[in-house]
């Protein structure tokens, strides 16, 4: 199994092959993933082989956007099971990252110590200082995908995601919860605002 060269040869192509609609799900993002994945895995104790996969399943996750913007979970794991074989990896490997990958689908349902961590490194910017920045690339996909989203729209969908949304890892609670509940706090005294200016306004 060499996961170093399956990771290199799924960020070429994610690299060579960009889709201007795709302002979140872009190459930076799956490195971002990738770096956060690895943060978790040593802190959970994850190493070897089982690195291994968690770490190709990180490369691999988002790849499904090279073929399609709907259930893209299935294309990239398509992929994978045409990819990973040349790479050496078995089927017990391939159905591993396999269903790694379909765990990160919305709403995420991680059952496994690995699929928890992936989950929790793909959706770590939630309580990370960046949410704001990072967060407005997805609200533009969507919106470049045909999603009408207004102001009122964009903060009422951020609020009720993160509220709904949990972390699975001890990492993930310790290290970005805590970011998580302040980003919730402000966007619910940010609607606070817009629904008080709206009341005077006689809106």
């Amino acid at each position: 199994m060499n996961s170093s060269a399956a990771i290199d040869f799924i960020l070429s192509q994610l690299d060579l092959v960009s889709n201007p609609l795709l302002t979140y799900h872009t190459l930076d993002h799956t490195r971002h993933v990738l770096a956060e994945a690895k943060l978790i895995a040593f802190d959970s104790g994850v190493e070897g082989r089982e690195l291994e996969l968690l770490i190709t399943a990180a490369a691999y996750h988002d790849c499904g956007f090279l073929f399609s913007t709907v259930h893209h979970e299935k294309a990239g794991i398509e992929k994978v099971e045409k990819d990973l074989p040349f790479f050496g990896f078995s089927p017990a490997d391939i159905a591993v990252i396999a269903r790694m990958i379909a765990r990160t689908e919305l709403p995420q349902s991680a059952e496994s110590k690995l699929e928890r961590i992936l989950c929790d490194a793909d959706l770590s910017y939630l309580g990370g200082p960046e949410y704001t920045q990072i967060a407005q690339t997805f609200r533009q996909e969507l919106i470049n995908l045909g999603r009408d989203l207004g102001d009122k729209a964009w903060l009422e969908l951020q609020i009720n995601f993160l509220t709904r949304h949990h972390y699975w890892t001890a990492y993930g609670k310790a290290n970005y919860e805590p970011g998580k509940a302040r980003v919730l706090a402000a966007l619910v005294r940010e609607r606070e605002t817009m629904d008080r200016v709206n009341r005077e306004l006689g809106f």
